[in-house]
């Protein structure tokens, strides 16, 4: 077959309803497969950050969001879509989980209308793209995780851009360059990932002119004269936007400086393991993993990866006159995650599925197209493709009930990966509020992670944290000492010390260490709500009143600070006031015990006696190992003379260990 009754045609067929039909078909399909997503909970992955304890998301403040970098991106649009998301569904996982796989079936669609317009107006080609890019199982990672909303909605702007593009080089309108250019802006603004866009685009223009004449061009821009400037203002937009991300990733902290002592043969070996890693996943996706370790020193695959990624390309320069689409595709993967390949070193992990979210677009639209280009091939490689599809179908659901919630996501990883640090801290967040059996789980696996990586610090300050829980605060202290070695800048740290300070009644020390928190981070609101109690308890109501107002301020939808300034009133006899307070505290928390417990107390102070004991009903079905209520329960009994009634609660009490209930029931 010569190239010319080879190529493609590159103009649209007119029969637009086989094309409509399949639109139709393919998205209803794609969201019945990722429809369990909705059942998932939020997991301690970042969600907390991004979303429940994310104050910024309670207002739609675009300022706030344009001017500043949050976890270490600049992403105003991603940040934008969850306050909108808070809005309309609350903290409900199900709702951020169905705008996710919303986006990313319109990343789907555009990608599926690439590869229609590349073919002519197949719709083939476009099922064919759709389904490849939307039920991929390292797609999960990106859709299912609600903490990654950044890559369905770059993706989308991306997706929607390049085929603005295509259509552009096919019909030469200048108003489809200036969208195309709004598009992708707003790509960039929702991930800085997205600055890889102006390769994508050149190549995609070489393949365009590759369909038109059989070879591809090495410069094909330089003959559009009219339009020669499009290529510059993508440059200084992606170097804009590019220079933004790293000085987003260096406040944060994530580039790495642990890394200097590596031979400079490592720099090349890392980058060109991830390209061979990424693409093995494409190939073989599974098992997947939240976490993809820095491979070690010893890993033969780490020393032979520039030469398998050279005989990969060699290879497909070798066939890119019989096979053009291979070549396609892999560039378009390489110039993906370029940025991506730890030639700058970032974060924990070597690899992770979501980065490859956009380059996997390359090889759907090139097996969409060549199936077109190879029209023979069309029908027998029909049951093949549906029986892949099927495959990734399955893996993909499976995959998705990983991500269920942060055990489950975690213990996943641990199969894996059972000497790595990082998985076995987050596992331990994982149980710790599970229960004592799944405290102690978690303090194993804290002191394994320990004894991994001694200087990995936020082990430490868990374990200080369950140490103080259970009154053994003087065991506590030295490990937040030792955390604070290995991270002096940590806010919470140092709130935890003073608060493990208080209990050894160290006051002074404890308030030089709640002072040092609010210095280090002025918009952490817990430092000032526990220095506040403590001002309380100490006598100090003046400075205890603007500590609790100023913590109020900054996170107005925490109960412990609104039961904490009720408390406050307490003590100041403002007994109305401090009702007031508690009955906020339950709006935010209806199963707060200790509000409703001292609500009942106040109530017994005014001898409303039919509140109080409403009150302390309401703090035992809350809490029925609450031996405070009980015994409160049966001081108001005796003082009504129900003695019966009050010997029931004070036995209770007692076989709950409330010191002062023996007494009483002798």
């Amino acid at each position: 077959m010569n190239k010319k009754k080879s190529s493609v045609n590159t103009k649209p067929n007119s029969n637009y309803i086989p094309s409509l039909l399949a639109i139709v078909l393919s998205l209803i399909i794609g969201f019945i497969i990722w429809q369990p997503a909705l059942k998932n909970n939020l997991t301690n992955y970042d969600e907390r950050a991004y979303i429940t304890e994310n104050k910024s998301l309670r207002e739609i403040n675009i300022q706030q969001q344009f001017s500043s970098f949050y976890m270490g991106n600049y992403h105003p649009l991603t940040m934008i879509s969850y306050s909108v998301d808070y809005k309309l569904f609350g903290e409900a996982a199900a709702g951020f989980i169905r705008t996710n796989i919303i986006l990313h079936l319109i990343f789907c669609l555009f990608v599926g209308l690439c590869a229609w317009q590349l073919s002519g107006g197949h719709w083939l080609a476009f099922l064919i793209a759709f389904f490849i890019t939307c039920i991929h199982p390292t797609r999960v990672e990106s859709v299912a995780w609600a903490a990654e909303r950044k890559d369905v909605l770059y993706g989308a702007f991306l997706a929607s851009a390049l085929w603005v593009g295509i259509l552009w080089m096919q019909k030469q309108k200048q108003w489809m360059l200036f969208l195309m250019l709004f598009l992708w802006i707003l790509s960039c603004l929702s991930k800085g990932m997205a600055v890889v866009f102006p390769g994508l685009f050149l190549l995609t223009t070489a393949a365009v002119e590759f369909q038109k004449k059989g070879s591809f061009p090495i410069i094909p821009w330089l003959k559009l004269q009219a339009t020669r400037w499009i290529y510059p203002v993508m440059i200084l937009i992606s170097l804009t936007f590019g220079i933004v991300a790293v000085m987003a990733q260096q406040e944060a902290g994530a580039v790495r400086n642990d890394m200097q002592g590596l031979p400079f043969i490592a720099f090349i070996c890392y980058p060109t393991f991830g390209w061979i890693w990424y693409l093995k996943l494409l190939i073989w996706p599974w098992p997947l993993s939240a976490h993809y370790e820095y491979p070690g020193p010893k890993e033969i695959v780490l020393w032979i990866a520039p030469l398998l990624m050279i005989g990969v390309l060699g290879g497909a320069w070798v066939i890119r006159k019989k096979v053009p689409e291979l070549l396609f595709a892999l560039l378009f993967y390489t110039i993906s995650i370029s940025i991506v390949l730890q030639i700058l070193p970032v974060g924990k992990a070597i690899a992770a599925d979501r980065y490859f979210y956009i380059a996997g677009i390359g090889f759907a639209l090139a097996a969409a197209v060549a199936c077109i280009r190879n029209q023979k091939i069309i029908w027998p490689i029909v049951a093949p493709l549906i029986l892949l599809i099927g495959i990734w179908s399955f893996l993909t659901r499976k995959q998705i009930l990983v991500w269920k919630d942060s055990i489950s996501l975690w213990s996943a990883a641990l199969e894996q990966n059972p000497k790595v640090p990082f998985i076995l801290f987050n596992l331990g967040v994982s149980l710790e509020k599970t229960g004592d059996a799944g405290e102690k789980r978690a303090v194993e696996l804290y002191q394994k992670a320990l004894a991994i990586d001694s200087n990995y610090f936020e082990p430490y300050n868990n374990l200080g944290i369950i140490l103080n829980k259970y009154q053994r605060s003087a065991d506590a202290v030295p490990l937040y000492y030792k955390a604070i070695k290995l991270n002096p800048k940590h806010s919470d740290t140092y709130n935890n010390l003073a608060t493990a300070l208080q209990a050894l009644k160290k006051y002074d020390e404890s308030i030089v260490y709640f002072n040092k928190s609010i210095e280090i981070n002025p918009n952490n609101a817990s430092p000032y709500n526990n220095l506040g109690t403590l001002y309380n308890e100490l006598g100090r109501p003046a400075e205890a009143t603007a500590l609790l107002m100023k913590a109020a301020e900054l996170s107005p939808r925490e109960p412990r600070i609104r039961y904490n300034i009720g408390n406050l009133y307490f003590t100041r006899n403002l007994l109305d006031s401090a009702i007031y307070l508690y009955k906020q505290a339950l709006q935010l928390d209806p199963n707060y015990a200790d509000a409703f417990s001292n609500m009942g107390v106040v109530y017994f102070q005014q001898k409303n006696y039919p509140e109080a004991i409403k009150c302390y009903t309401s703090a035992l079905q809350a809490n029925p190992s609450f031996r405070d209520a009980e015994y409160n329960l049966g001081v108001l009994y005796l003082t009504l003379g129900e003695k019966e009634n009050a010997r029931i609660h004070f036995a209770k009490a007692n076989q709950l260990g409330h010191p002062g209930a023996a007494q009483w029931l002798k």
